[in-house]
């Protein structure tokens, strides 16, 4: 198993707090092309149960905190690529959410394929509104490996 400081997963950092605001959720859901009326719409989203339009499950991505994801410094090969991200949303965001995002290293793990060793380190991001209430989890995965081995292998 590759080497690295162990104390670091499962470690809670608070990332920091972002407000939700009407006029990003019609910019986003507009740039993205949703088709949801809900997403534009202050009727379509009564008609659903809402006091207000929501924001699609994609707009998670785009909020930007000051702080960043904790280092983890796992020396393995010379590149690191995106591998994945899984949204597990309890409810949609709404105009005046203020978002706290707290996140931890969730899991550090290896695998030998066809490419060689590589090592997978998955964060995890838990969004709280003001009340505390968890209104989403994002597990996002990032594969290290050596180039050399992942051309070699192709």
């Amino acid at each position: 198993m590759v080497e690295f400081d162990k104390s670091i997963i499962g470690k809670e950092y608070e990332l920091g707090t972002y407000e939700v605001t009407k006029e990003e959720i019609i910019n986003f859901s507009k740039v993205h092309k949703e088709v949801n009326p809900a997403f534009y719409d202050d009727n379509a989203a009564a008609q659903l149960g809402y006091d207000d339009i929501i924001a699609p499950p994609g707009f998670f991505n785009q909020i930007l905190l000051p702080e960043g994801y904790p280092e983890i410094r796992i020396e393995h090969g010379r590149i690191e690529l995106f591998a994945g991200q899984e949204l597990e949303q309890k409810r949609p965001l709404r105009p005046g959410d203020v978002i706290t995002v707290k996140s931890k290293i969730a899991d550090v793990f290896e695998k030998t394929g066809r490419s060689g060793k590589l090592v997978f380190v998955v964060r995890e991001a838990t969004y709280s509104d003001s009340d505390g209430e968890v209104v989403a989890i994002i597990r996002s995965t990032m594969l290290q490996g050596d180039v050399d081995e992942l051309e070699s292998k192709e």
